[in-house]
């Protein structure tokens, strides 16, 4: 049997109705032509222009990310970090010369101290061979000085604009590349910008410097922006965020406010990444629950009404100082 689904408004269609049979979409035209293509064993169902969206195939289990993860070094177990730190050692005595170490799963969260993998212990365990280890989340990675080394020699050369240092910058990088270009892992190198400067020469690169350089600066700082900023903002933080601790971003936005600035303020209490509230476990990992009392009406008040309107659960909320009217 088939089913007839009218008057709908479907998700990237412009088609006002659907057929599918056995579950499976089979026509999309409009509605006179779905009920002309239905028998009388078959059943129609009106949507009354209800929002819809076809069975999802891939449920976001990024399929090829898992694979690379199963073929690198695997640190979603790790409990501590001196244990991935023993793990990289072992595994860098089983890596070639000139072979890249890739690793991902830690998660610092689950660390007695929280402490993440940084340069100077990976250099420590791995002076000569490049490291990269992504954090869980795939937001996050931690690097030897050996991987960084061609990454900042293109960072220098780009955030110069092709201009400013140019010819210190170039030489840089391309004594880099000269290094490393026999080294077996440099066909397979990527990057925005790396790659496509891998085999370019100096002239080359300054006549295609027009589609590298973009509007926003490099070395972009948001103080002078928020300094003079007139848009009124809601910024809703978590006092316990380890992932992107927030105390000198709170610091920072209550000074701005302090000053005038048209910046609210909300730090929700426990309340870690993403303001989401967690348990502890008796291992020490912290479990997400749920996001916080307040947090979704604090949004669509601030979302309707421009301000929030009295207590938004246990979160602390600090308005922009409000300027004294003048006298007469």
């Amino acid at each position: 049997m088939s089913v007839g689904y009218i008057n709908g408004t479907f998700f990237h269609s412009d088609a006002e109705a659907i057929l599918v049979e056995d579950g499976i979409i089979t026509m999309t035209g409009t509605n006179a032509e779905i009920l002309a293509a239905v028998t009388k064993e078959d059943e129609i169902v009106d949507l009354a222009g209800t929002y819809t969206v076809p069975g999802f195939i891939d449920s976001h289990m990024h399929l090829i990310g898992l694979g690379q993860f199963l073929t690198n070094l695997q640190l979603d177990d790790c409990e501590s970090l001196d244990e991935l730190l023993d793990l990289l050692r072992q595994k860098a005595a089983e890596t070639k010369a000139g072979e890249w170490i890739i690793g991902r799963g830690y998660n610092e969260d689950r660390f007695p101290d929280h402490r993440r993998p940084v340069k100077s212990m990976l250099d420590a365990v791995c002076p000569d061979k490049p490291v990269a280890l992504t954090r869980a989340c795939g937001h996050a990675m931690s690097v030897n000085s050996k991987a960084m080394e061609l990454a900042d020699a293109s960072a220098a050369l780009v955030t110069s604009d092709f201009k400013t240092d140019f010819k210190a910058s170039f030489d840089r990088f391309d004594a880099v590349r000269t290094k490393y270009r026999g080294e077996p892992w440099f066909k397979h190198v990527r990057g925005n910008f790396t790659f496509m400067l891998l085999n370019a020469d100096a002239q080359q690169i300054r006549e295609a410097a027009a589609q590298y350089v973009v509007d926003t600066p490099w070395r972009y700082d948001p103080m002078p922006v928020l300094r003079t900023l007139k848009t009124p903002e809601l910024w809703m933080l978590g006092a316990d965020d380890l992932a992107a601790p927030s105390a000198e971003t709170i610091r920072r936005l209550k000074e701005l406010a302090a000053q005038g600035r048209p910046i609210t303020t909300a730090v929700f209490p426990r309340a870690d990444h993403g303001v989401y509230e967690y348990e502890t476990t008796a291992a020490g990992e912290r479990l997400s629950t749920r996001n916080p009392e307040g947090y979704f009406r604090m949004m669509a008040d601030y979302i309707r009404d421009g301000r929030l309107s009295g207590a938004y659960g246990a979160s602390t909320i600090t308005a922009p100082a409000v300027k004294a009217a003048r006298g007469g």
